[in-house]
């Protein structure tokens, strides 16, 4: 067997020595380009897909994301469900919230974005957003007249989709609302945040105790976050 190997090694560097020293050069490069694209691509697309799932775990739905039963619109009993989640070995956190469309009006821009309610310090244990503040501050759970929006609501912070945004809102300006359920009110930007998450830059949040009064209804959610201390599990 050895000298078998002895014979093709010899064999193959005298095919190389007398043959076209081009074709070996166009070998070797197609062959280290097979390489790169058996290992580093797919890394590349590996890290790609990680960090995708880092941000839609962190800045938007978190671990788990509990939503109504079939044909009803709302979960019910909120309050009594997040308990028994908590209890719940490995869960860290819960958030309800409500969530709809609504149309942001700001001078002569306007635009149809999804509004998220949430309770802050609920919040805070599900999700990032509280760290990416670029402009003014977070929501506190007493806030009535006020709201948060992603960067890409409020323009002029470089965002990616600058031409759909309300063209450059900052904070202590003052827009209006107007909500699917026909509720139209007016809120002063308290903060504007940047997740470096394209969907979640395109929401803005108001306070639960807010959103309840908008839509006339107590201890109910659209959807409960849900964060556990390990991923996947």
């Amino acid at each position: 067997m050895f000298n078998n190997i002895k014979l093709s090694a010899f064999l193959a560097f005298r095919s190389m020595m007398k043959g076209n020293k081009s074709t070996m050069l166009l070998i070797i490069f197609i062959m280290s380009m097979v390489f790169v694209n058996l290992v580093f691509i797919n890394s590349i697309f590996l890290g790609v897909t990680e960090a995708t799932n880092n941000q839609v775990i962190n800045s938007l739905y978190s671990n788990v994301v509990i939503e109504p039963k079939k044909d009803e619109i709302y979960i019910s009993d909120v309050y009594s469900l997040e308990q028994k989640i908590k209890n719940i070995p490995g869960v860290i956190g819960t958030s309800a919230q409500y969530v709809t469309g609504a149309t942001l009006s700001f001078e002569d821009k306007h635009g149809t974005f999804t509004v998220r309610s949430i309770d802050p310090d609920d919040e805070m244990k599900v999700t990032t957003n509280h760290n990416y503040l670029i402009a003014g501050k977070y929501l506190s759970r007493l806030d009535r007249n006020e709201i948060l929006l992603g960067k890409e609501i409020a323009g002029g912070y470089g965002g990616d989709i600058e031409y759909s945004s309300l063209g450059g809102v900052k904070v202590g300006d003052s827009i209006d609302v107007l909500y699917n359920n026909g509720v139209k009110k007016s809120y002063r930007v308290k903060g504007i945040f940047d997740a470096n998450f394209i969907q979640t830059n395109t929401m803005a949040y108001i306070s639960q105790k807010e959103m309840e009064s908008v839509v006339g209804l107590e201890d109910k959610a659209s959807q409960i976050l849900v964060k556990t201390r390990d991923n996947g599990n």
